[in-house]
């Protein structure tokens, strides 16, 4: 048992040297893809509920600068943020993308979540947004999203994840023309110390992209726990 707490031990110091925190795995985008966090201090005011102009900016300019264009997309990430591990989707951003004559664009977002997380949305006042609890240990939110895709960009997020978790997402096409036309998603995960996009998505025939995720304990998370039920393991009877 010695032996084998040993080894264990040593194998947690090698998973511990990897992946640090939590991340997630999606599913339903042609197959499961993992999404790693970066760090984002200051996006989100803990329990606010908002999601400010100034923290939107600010992301678009750091995954910008990592050479990801965000203008013209719904970019997912996963951050670690002062709400804890924080899922955000930023719609479009407030750069010109060029599409003349298709700058109004409406998008309709519902997603489900934990009743545990607390949400954070950038809505101006032509938007609309509704809140439910399902009653069932979940809740819902519900947002039209409408904007000017030559000067605006509007975003929503999940705070405070925790392994375990699952989420669901469904957007409908009601007229987001300020979107790219064959890459309108596209889910970043962060690796090798920059942000790398890891997959894309596409609506489909009737109008819609859906796709849920969960939460996945870090490797040295895991560890602790191998850890533990080896300590409590019943000794054998000579």
């Amino acid at each position: 048992m010695i032996v084998e707490r040993l080894l264990a031990g040593l194998a947690c110091m090698a998973l511990g040297a990897g992946v640090q925190a939590a991340y997630i795995i999606v599913d339903d985008i042609g197959g499961p893809v993992q999404m790693h966090p970066g760090y984002m201090p200051g996006m989100l005011d803990p329990g606010s509920g908002i999601l400010a102009e100034g923290a939107m900016s600010s992301a678009h300019t750091t995954l910008n600068d990592a050479g990801i264009e965000t203008d013209g997309h719904v970019t997912f990430l996963l951050a670690n943020t002062d709400a804890g591990l924080t899922f955000t989707a930023l719609i479009d951003s407030n750069a010109e993308l060029g599409l003349a004559g298709m700058a109004e664009s409406t998008l309709a977002l519902s997603s489900t979540a934990p009743i545990s997380l607390d949400w954070y949305v950038n809505a101006e006042a032509g938007d609309q947004t509704y809140w439910s609890d399902l009653g069932n240990g979940f809740q819902m939110y519900e947002a039209l999203f409408s904007w000017d895709g030559a000067s605006e960009g509007d975003g929503f997020a999940w705070g405070s994840l925790a392994p375990g978790d699952f989420v669901s997402f469904h957007f409908t096409d009601v007229n987001a023309q300020a979107l790219h036309p064959d890459i309108p998603f596209r889910f970043l995960s962060y690796t090798a110390n920059d942000w790398h996009v890891v997959a894309t998505g596409d609506f489909t025939a009737g109008d819609q992209f859906v796709f849920s995720f969960q939460v996945v304990p870090a490797p040295g998370a895991l560890c602790l726990l191998t850890l533990a039920g080896l300590g409590a393991a019943p000794r054998r009877r000579r």
